[in-house]
């Protein structure tokens, strides 16, 4: 199977991988569109290696770029910004007479001139539209002036400073009370948890009233050890701190909370004992 022969051209891979040599020693961002270099100087048509221009002196000479290092065309190429009138002559007509040059001076004179003719009646053509376009951009600019672009409108920004103002009033007006709403929400399942774990406690004194009338002592005496151990071992996950303050409005401060704790505790524990007193009566 033969080789594939892939021609890579210098000035092409500089400016698509944005380095500045094939080499480069570390990281490149190199724009050579927007700086002096021969890579950005140079057209893609005229850095092609594999494309053969034709000879403005129109001497029939082929301007070969094929194997030429990136230097070499852009001195040589009349697209790059770096052509240089004496490469040219030396790589393209290294054998030409006085009189040949002098042939080639016309033809590339006559060449302008033809040029220069064809871009005069180009203009007169459509010297109309161009009226027409740079009158239609100037009253264009001059309305946005006084009006969209005005000093005093400060460049057509208040209107959309005064909307975004607008907008955010109204969506704190709308969005404030559903996010109050959804907190309050969060409090009540909060609370309806707590109460949900404290459950057994809180209907401690109907549950022993039950199994008293029901003459389940037993029952009765296990539930109420249960509550007892509850209550003096893990009172706090009775009744959350959290929800202790919320109980009592008027208390400040760790102490205060935690009478409000013990005045509820003491109510469901005193109505725990009354019944506890009348089973052993019985």
């Amino acid at each position: 199977m033969g080789r594939f022969k892939v021609q890579v051209d210098e000035a092409t891979l500089l400016k698509a991988y944005r380095i500045e040599s094939l080499e480069p020693q570390e990281w490149q961002d190199v724009d050579h569109e927007t700086i002096d270099s021969l890579a950005g100087g140079m057209t893609s048509s005229a850095s092609s290696s594999n494309d053969a221009a034709s000879d403005p002196l129109g001497l029939g000479a082929i301007v070969d770029v094929t194997g030429m290092s990136m230097e070499q065309k852009a001195a040589v190429l009349i697209s790059s910004k770096s052509f240089d009138p004496k490469a040219f002559l030396s790589a393209v007509h290294p054998d030409a007479t006085y009189e040949e040059l002098a042939m080639g001076i016309r033809n590339l004179r006559h060449s302008l001139d033809s040029r220069s003719e064809a871009i005069r009646v180009l203009v007169e053509e459509n010297f109309d539209r161009f009226v027409s376009v740079k009158f239609s951009a100037d009253g264009l600019y001059g309305e946005m002036k006084e009006g969209l672009l005005a000093d005093s409108t400060d460049f057509a920004s208040n209107a959309l400073k005064s909307q975004l103002k607008l907008a955010t009033a109204k969506a704190d007006q709308v969005f404030l009370p559903v996010l109050e709403n959804a907190s309050k929400a969060d409090k009540l399942r909060s609370t309806l948890a707590v109460f949900e774990r404290s459950k057994f406690f809180f209907n401690l004194p109907g549950s022993l009233r039950e199994a008293v009338e029901a003459r389940r002592y037993d029952a009765a005496m296990r539930d109420y050890k249960k509550g007892k151990f509850l209550l003096e071992s893990k009172p706090g996950q009775l009744l959350p701190t959290s929800l202790a303050t919320a109980q009592s409005s008027q208390s400040s401060g760790s102490s205060a909370v935690s009478d409000s704790q013990k005045r509820i505790f003491d109510k469901v524990w005193t109505a725990v004992e009354k019944v506890m007193s009348e089973m052993r009566e019985t």
